[in-house]
């Protein structure tokens, strides 16, 4: 049900938007005591406090009213087949996607967690709510595990650009822009993970926040991730002041805050995966340098195209410096909605400083909430600064570029380690990962557990309490050497080169994916021999699961190789673009 009573605008909404409209020079007449142009009425229609009023509209001859009426329908039809054409793309960019990592942790723990008690405990590892895990449960429990990225996926990544397309800015093209850039149809739209579900959730509750059931998705928020929880609070305000709130909502959303704080309080013995640099001035420096892939989304380092990597240091330092300079002269009109980007901005750091250093996708957001700002002030009519459509033209471009290149490379080649590793028969030797989390895929898809180093256990998805992890490559061998004295010869799956003269040789190598991460393959101790011994569980009592079949991997490996055909590449040849 829609809020009642539209509100008009207060003071300071309108005083911005007669201040806005003089600067642009605009013929105006007023309505309501604002200033507006013919031009923008049909931005004002949206407005609250204009919703239910009409607009003296000059009348129009029964001959220009059907030719009007053409031309209305044209445009309509012909931006529903854009529309189409855009959702058949994010579609096949996730039903193509080979998952990484952090994709199959979030399976491993939903799915091998044997109780819901225990999916909680685990959680403590991991630093994010239990929401996304549950739906990933849920999920689980009705269809084949090889199928249930997409199952969930497909619609969240779908629902998303249905929001965009369709309810985001008055202006189609702003839409068109914003629906294609890089971070939606990437990030958010192909990648599986929790921050895809905060994103569909948060873009609801802000298309619809004059609504009274876009509460359902405010509350939700805080139980996806911290940082969505921070955008709740942006969203709580503009619910106050569009007077849609309820306290009730606000009571659900401070239960549903409290309990998702309650389960990320972390593990006595947990270890942050990316723990900020000792030094503060090095923190900010690689926080600077992240920044710079809001400004052009284009993740090109030293080792060519990987993504969530950004520029080399001293060219991404400068353009994140930049970045923060055009979000300035962007100039968002109203000053709570520049306090709202300020404060998140500053949280971000932060949490990067003090906490855990916030990759790219995470640092995303803060673009999400300056394209959600604009958004509310073009509907209230406000024009902007070039700058903006330019910056969001510029993510369309790198987001079409990068969608073209998810249909011909694979993200990640672990299904294709995977099936190596099978052929070799290898497979029930004593392997071990290095780093810890190298295996990550390939334990889910041969049903392998792997020997980490540091503190020595047997793991297959990871556990986050590793203190002892080897911080270089002499502790790596060192620590390697003395787990041979004790298992004899074993096997490695890394993503880097390890070169131990007499002790290693290496079997096997896979080519990164999109991801950028290697799949080495060795043997160690070649003259010793196999003990047959095993470490101990890292975590005893975790659900085993059986190899999987790989006859999706397999069928998406064929699509791409059409996509390849039809580009004219040749990936058996050496290539320049993820090297």
């Amino acid at each position: 049900m829609q809020a009642e009573n539209p509100p008009m605008p207060n003071g300071m909404e309108r005083m911005v938007l007669n201040e806005a409209h003089r600067n642009a020079g605009l013929s105006s007449q007023t309505i309501f005591g604002l200033h507006t142009d013919r031009r923008i009425d049909h931005d004002f229609a949206a407005l609250p406090f204009v919703a239910n009023r009409s607009l003296n509209l000059r009348e129009f001859s029964q001959g220009g009213e059907m030719e009007r009426n053409v031309s209305v329908r044209a445009s309509r039809a012909a931006w529903l087949v854009i529309a189409a054409l855009i959702l058949g793309f994010q579609a096949a960019l996730v039903l193509l996607h080979e998952p990484w990592l952090d994709e199959w942790q979030s399976l491993q723990l939903a799915v091998q967690s044997p109780s819901l008690a225990e999916l909680l405990a685990n959680l403590r590892y991991e630093g994010h709510p239990p929401l996304y895990y549950l739906l990933l449960r849920a999920t689980a429990s009705i269809v084949p595990l090889p199928w249930v990225f997409a199952t969930v996926q497909l619609p969240i990544a779908l629902s998303t650009q249905g929001l965009i397309l369709f309810r985001s800015f008055p202006n189609r093209l702003y839409r068109l822009c914003f629906a294609l850039s890089a971070f939606v149809l990437i990030d958010y739209g192909t990648i599986a993970r929790s921050l895809s579900l905060g994103v569909l959730l948060f873009l609801t509750a802000w298309a619809f926040r004059k609504y009274r059931w876009a509460w359902a998705a405010l509350i939700l928020l805080p139980a996806v991730d911290f940082l969505f929880g921070v955008l709740s609070l942006a969203c709580l305000l503009i619910f106050w002041l569009d007077r849609n709130w309820s306290w009730t909502g606000f009571v659900l959303w401070m239960v549903s805050a409290l309990f998702a704080a309650w389960t990320v309080i972390p593990a006595p013995d947990v270890v942050p995966a990316l723990p900020p640099p000792s030094s503060p001035l090095v923190s900010v420096l690689v926080f600077l340098a992240n920044l710079a892939q809001l400004l052009v989304p284009l993740p090109l380092s030293t080792k060519g195209l990987a993504w969530n990597t950004t520029f080399p240091v001293v060219i991404a330092c400068i353009t994140g410096f930049f970045a923060i300079v055009a979000a300035y002269f962007m100039k968002l009109a109203i000053p709570y909605h520049r306090i709202a980007l300020g404060v998140f901005c500053g949280i971000c750091l932060l949490f990067s400083l003090l906490v855990y250093m916030l990759p790219i996708r995470h640092l995303s957001l803060l673009a999400l909430l300056l394209i959600a700002l604009v958004w509310r002030e073009q509907e209230m009519g406000i024009r902007h600064s070039p700058l903006f459509p330019t910056w969001l033209f510029v993510t369309t471009v790198c987001g079409l570029f990068l969608g073209g290149v998810n249909l011909v490379y694979p993200f990640d080649t672990g299904a294709q380690a995977a099936a190596w590793l099978r052929q070799s028969g290898l497979m029930h030797k004593h392997w071990v990962s290095v780093p810890d989390s190298r295996a990550q895929g390939i334990a889910m898809l041969n049903g392998m557990r792997f020997t980490r180093l540091g503190k020595v256990c047997q793991q297959d998805f990871t556990r986050w309490n590793n203190d002892l992890h080897p911080r270089s490559d002499t502790m790596n061998i060192e620590q390697l050497k003395n787990l041979a004295k004790y298992y004899g010869r074993f096997y490695i799956l890394s993503d880097r080169r390890i070169i131990i003269p007499g002790e290693i040789r290496q079997l096997f190598y896979v080519p990164k994916g999109f991801n950028g991460q290697d799949y080495y393959f060795y043997e160690f101790g070649h003259h010793l021999a196999e003990s047959g011994l095993r470490p101990s569980e890292c975590r005893p009592g975790t659900l085993r699961l059986p190899p999987w079949s790989l006859q999706e991997q397999k069928v998406r490996s064929r699509i791409r190789q059409r996509f390849q055909a039809l580009f004219g590449l040749d990936l058996t040849k050496d290539e320049v673009l993820l090297r």
